[in-house]
């Protein structure tokens, strides 16, 4: 029958004793609780262990089983708790990033096609004035050839038959020609 070795007792703790320490250690780390670890734990550690421990000091295995205890506490605290927090966080930013970075693109999407869509207007504008350009262009042609007709019908008339510009001479002209009475005439008669 295998019989448990035991650690002095004016060391205070028994090798069995020791694992059920080591073993609530590691279940309180286990549960991903640092505060509720430390609650249950430093009672426990300032009542039985420091005591212990200041009295051990001189007992290399049991200077080494404490070591082994707490840096394994500590990196169970890191695995379990620390870089999974800190892992988590770097996720959520870079998550965070990339919707930021996609919802820029998208507003630069958009304002990339207000933008074409402006400048569509802006074209067919010019090419509305393009037209309008042309058109005054002809209608000037036009006023340059009619122009050049009616001097040409000028000179082609007796001197009296002549198109005179001015709005009396036209009326003066029309009657002559057509027989029209205008009051500017009858006032005129009246006059004399």
């Amino acid at each position: 029958m295998h019989q448990q070795s035991t650690i002095p007792s004016s060391q205070g703790f028994t090798e069995k004793q020791l694992e059920q320490l080591e073993h609530f250690y590691n279940k309180a780390f286990d549960a991903k609780f640092p505060a509720a670890f430390e609650k249950a734990f430093t009672p426990a550690f300032d009542k039985a262990f420091t005591p212990a421990f200041d009295k051990a000091t001189h007992t290399p295995e049991f200077g080494k089983r404490i070591y082994t205890i707490v840096s394994d506490a500590i990196v169970d605290a890191m695995d379990s708790v620390y870089l999974p927090g800190i892992q988590r966080m770097i996720n959520e930013s870079s998550e965070k990033i990339c919707a930021r970075i996609h919802t820029m693109d998208e507003r630069m999407g958009i304002l990339v096609r207000r933008i074409e869509g402006v400048e569509h207007i802006m074209d067919n504008h010019e090419k509305r004035l393009e037209g309008v350009e042309r058109t005054l262009k002809s209608v000037d042609d036009r006023l340059d050839y009619l122009t050049v007709r009616v001097n040409e019908i000028q000179e082609v008339l007796p001197k009296k038959e002549k198109f005179a510009w001015k709005i009396p001479s036209a009326f003066q002209v029309a009657e002559r020609r057509w027989g029209y009475n205008t009051s500017l005439d009858e006032e005129k008669k009246e006059m004399k």
